[in-house]
């Protein structure tokens, strides 16, 4: 599947998920108005596409995006007013954290469209969500870790992989320690 087309799976999902929340949006006997939220202003020219995608298939839901530069600061005021937006894209950090911790989440264990979504992925939002509910569906993951040289490791006399913090700490410096080469650059510890 093509990454736009993923996207726009992604916002399909969350723009249906926004019909089903109670008081959203403003809306006129033909028209519903939604508010999409992105803390990443990189996005915003694929969400206006698919938004405008979006719009053409369903003619009487208009979305607003928002995309501000500084998202974090814009959401915090938006908790405060209580006029949280109806749709948000935001990353798993501090801003998600903080929306989540408020209370003004939806529960979305029962929708339909949580079964596509990898148990993983939902045990990732469960295990730190207030209740343990599925307040959020990921629509994109990334994984952080680290890279080293094998050859680096043996020269330096470490010949097992660091499993915890503690043994990567050590293993830093003694490679700091053990190999000349390695300079403050390459190893912050």
């Amino acid at each position: 599947m093509k990454k736009s087309t993923k996207l726009l799976v992604g916002l399909a999902s969350m723009l249906s998920l926004s019909l089903l929340l109670s008081g959203c949006g403003s809306s006129s006997s033909k028209s519903t108005t939604i508010q999409f939220f992105s803390t990443k202003t990189e996005n915003a020219s694929t969400y206006k596409q698919l938004i405008s995608q979006f719009e053409k298939k369903n003619p009487n839901i208009k979305v607003q995006l928002s995309s501000p530069s500084n998202a974090g600061t814009v959401l915090k005021s938006d908790l405060a007013k209580n006029s949280i937006p109806d749709v948000m894209a935001v990353g798993g950090d501090v801003n998600y954290q903080q929306v989540q911790k408020a209370g003004v989440l939806e529960d979305l264990s029962g929708e339909s469209f949580t079964k596509t979504t990898m148990p993983e992925y939902q045990k990732m939002i469960t295990s730190i969500s207030k209740g343990n509910k599925l307040d959020a569906v990921p629509y994109a993951t990334n994984a952080s870790g680290i890279v080293y040289n094998k050859t680096l490791f043996a020269k330096a006399g470490i010949t097992k992989t660091p499993t915890t913090w503690n043994e990567l700490i050590t293993d830093a410096k003694t490679l700091k320690a053990h190999c000349s080469y390695v300079n403050k650059w390459h190893i912050f510890f």
